[in-house]
């Protein structure tokens, strides 16, 4: 079989100049030549170019906003870069629906909102809840029309997908932009959706994939705020072109302004993993709490059940028991079981580098197998112990810990914060402090008090 990328890739990377035949080189002149004269016009005559350069000009004003954790500050645009970039890098962002609608809402949305909040200076706390909400409930409404399962039926990654429209949103929320403007935001996002799927599982793309949409979405929303138009049809267009028509709109209009679908599908983790592989470590972890006795040592082999969706989360086995990178162990059920068989815990320094090739957690990979079983959802699992002896416990994990029906507590989820917060690399003096006024933001009347325990 031939590997055409391979192939392709190699001729770009060894042809040269000589190599090029002489009506090559002249095909390439002309080229260079129109496509750049081509250009100058646009700054005289074309009001879109300068509609481009205008935002360029206003919004890269220096370093005004907080490039989270870091302690330093940089431009509009590119701190909603950087700070998108973070919200997924250690898989421990929230997630929304248990079979569907299969995404990452606040992620997509949160670093556009803040990054525009401080640059705006004139944010406040109840103007950050109201963008954070409404985006958040776009998404999930977006995602939810989709037919089947959003992540597995369909090419195009959910996540950058979807949440470019989430970004948008927000931004566009903060900014004021009125039906027609927030239509032209839409209509712009819509020619930002990106992301493939299966590309997007072995490699580290994966860990700052909101950087870009979260950056987009500023973008689309200040374009439009100064008049630029967008399509008049984006979510329409979504659907009928990244969905191929499979979609039910119901879900984008039922109870749309009572009911918030963000209060009611958004779960958050107990553990810095893929949310794909979650079932899983509850089911062996709830066998080990039920059996305290039992160690890791006394396992001969786990089987494991759950539906087709997890495929891609134990397979190839290879290349999944032993991950080479941090963001690759957390999509790896192997890798993520046999950590919560050896610790019956899973926190973020199990997945850091220099324990990725733990032997004692490598040999309990190789004791696991994988069988589908499509009466699991998404989130469901179960694990077949055989211990050494004989013994055969059987355990079946219908949701994990942190799911709607089994959230985690307020309490467990300031702990949360405040040990995610002493792991910045820019130190924060008073955790207990910003806790605390994030948990009463709608007492901030500036969102610069915010950011002020940031730097």
């Amino acid at each position: 079989m031939i590997d055409y990328t391979r192939m392709v890739a190699e001729h770009l990377a060894t042809t040269t100049y000589e190599d090029l035949p002489p009506e090559a080189v002249e095909f390439a002149k002309k080229s260079i030549l129109d496509t750049l004269g081509i250009m100058f016009p646009a700054t005289t005559l074309a009001p879109t170019s300068d509609v481009v350069h205008d935002l360029v000009m206003d919004v890269d004003e220096g370093h005004r906003c907080t490039l989270i954790g870091y302690g330093e500050k940089a431009s509009l645009l590119e701190a909603a870069f950087m700070n998108g970039s973070l919200t997924h890098a250690v898989d421990f962002d929230d997630s929304a629906g248990i079979d569907r609608p299969l995404v990452h809402p606040s992620g997509s949305c949160l670093p556009a909102a803040v990054t525009l909040a401080e640059f705006l200076g004139t944010t406040s706390g109840k103007d950050l809840i109201l963008a954070m909400a409404l985006a958040n409930d776009l998404g999930i409404r977006l995602a939810d029309c989709v037919k089947g399962n959003i992540l597995w039926d369909y090419d195009f990654f959910p996540i950058t997908t979807i949440g470019v429209f989430e970004a948008t949103a927000a931004a566009a929320v903060l900014l004021h932009l009125d039906a027609d403007q927030m239509t032209d935001a839409l209509g712009l996002a819509v020619n930002r959706v990106s992301g493939i799927r299966d590309t997007l599982f072995n490699c580290e793309f994966r860990s700052i994939r909101d950087a870009f949409g979260n950056q987009e979405g500023i973008r689309c929303a200040m374009l439009a705020k100064r008049g630029f138009e967008g399509c008049k049809t984006a979510i329409e267009d979504l659907f009928r072109i990244i969905y191929h028509g499979n979609v039910d709109m119901e879900p984008l209009t039922r109870d749309l302004g009572r009911v918030y679908t963000g209060s009611t599908l958004v779960t958050y983790k107990m553990w810095p993993s893929c949310q794909g592989t979650q079932a899983y470590a509850e089911a062996v972890l709830q066998v080990l709490e039920a059996n305290p006795r039992i160690t890791a040592d006394d396992v001969e082999s786990i089987l494991l059940k759950g539906p087709k969706e997890s495929r891609d989360l134990f397979y190839p086995k290879e290349e999944k028991a032993r991950p080479k990178t941090s963001i690759t162990s957390k999509v790896s059920i192997p890798f993520v079981v046999a950590t919560m068989l050896r610790k019956r815990n899973l926190v973020l320094a199990d997945f850091e580098a220099q324990n990725l090739d733990d032997p004692a957690t490598l040999a309990l990979t190789d004791r696991l197998e994988l069988e589908v079983d499509d009466t699991h959802n998404a989130n469901a699992a179960t694990a077949i112990v055989t211990l050494r002896d004989g013994t055969v416990i059987e355990n079946r994990a219908d949701y994990v810990r942190g799911a709607v029906c089994a959230p985690l507590s307020l309490d467990q989820l300031i702990t949360k914060f405040k040990g995610n917060a002493a792991l910045a690399r820019h130190p924060i003096a008073d955790i207990d402090g910003l806790a605390d006024a994030l948990l009463h933001l709608e007492d901030v009347a500036d969102m610069g008090e915010i950011m002020s325990y940031l730097n």
